[in-house]
């Protein structure tokens, strides 16, 4: 039998109807009763490693050493913990996702002080981009962001899905005039990983850093930042995605939550894409 051109009336019409399914069931549709104790499919943690390139360095399949606080001196010299006169490197990490549960988009918050600090570059060419057949779909904001909170948004739209342990994103934060001195957190909020069945999944923990800013870490008490109330570092938080957490379970999307458009869209988009696929064949 000839197959449908893709661009045909009926193809489309086809391609619309799918995407309404899609819509109508990612939505509205519970999820209960579709993990256990035996069948866990959240990651053990999203985590805000302050020194990505300490041996063993964090790569694509692997978590290296994690360093929870890294120091930069507002001075215009390269020293502190700095990787650029005045900036650091941080990742944020993943680890242990489940091979039932392979990842095809992930999203979260990066809070972080502002106005003392500015992300200028992001990468996300981590763990999500070792899926055979690769396409990157980012809907994260442009850079460089000022305001104190940017969401990572990104989706394979190949849905072949990856798991295990790696960083999902690096970022390069730098000072600006307005550094105040002090111990600030790098604080995670709103995370998850979406499956290959379009099934949303927080991490099990969320692990923060610390900026210490023209003094040693720890030398004051930590200053969260003020656009999330997750807490200090090194403590799980239970409002990712801004929904009740259930201890890694699957979560309903809802259209209250605060990432339906990011990483609801990046819900969306993958699941239309392989209807349409199908459809196609």
């Amino acid at each position: 039998m000839e197959r449908e051109s893709f661009l045909s009336p009926k193809s489309i019409a086809l391609r619309g109807t799918l995407l309404l399914t899609v819509v109508a069931g990612s939505l509205f549709a519970t999820a209960e009763n579709q993990t256990s104790a035996q069948d866990d499919k959240a990651a053990q943690s999203f985590a805000v490693d302050m020194d990505p390139a300490a041996s063993p360095a964090n790569t694509p399949t692997s978590v290296g050493t994690r360093e929870v606080c890294a120091r930069i001196n507002n001075n215009m010299i390269l020293d502190a913990d700095e990787d650029d006169i005045d900036g650091i490197d941080l990742d944020v990490t993943a680890e242990d996702i489940p091979e039932i549960s392979k990842m095809i988009a992930f999203s979260f918050k990066i809070n972080y002080p502002s106005p003392g600090l500015v992300i200028t570059e992001k990468n996300t060419e981590g763990l999500l981009s070792t899926t055979p057949n690769y396409s990157k779909f980012d809907v994260s904001p442009h850079l460089p962001d000022f305001d104190g909170s940017y969401t990572v948004s990104v989706v394979d739209v190949s849905t072949n899905g990856a798991f295990g342990s790696g960083y999902l994103t690096g970022f390069k934060l730098k000072t600006t005039e307005n550094t105040a001195q002090g111990n600030f957190g790098i604080v995670l909020s709103e995370a998850a990983h979406i499956d290959q069945n379009n099934e949303v999944w927080e991490p099990k923990k969320l692990e923060n850093g610390v900026v210490a800013i023209n003094e040693d870490c720890g030398a004051s008490p930590l200053i969260t930042p003020s656009s999330t109330e997750t807490p200090a570092p090194g403590n799980s938080t239970n409002k990712p995605l801004e929904l009740p957490s259930t201890g890694g379970q699957v979560k309903k999307l809802n259209p209250r939550f605060g990432l339906l458009s990011a990483l609801g869209g990046v819900f969306l988009i993958s699941s239309g894409i392989k209807l349409i696929r199908k459809s196609r064949i």
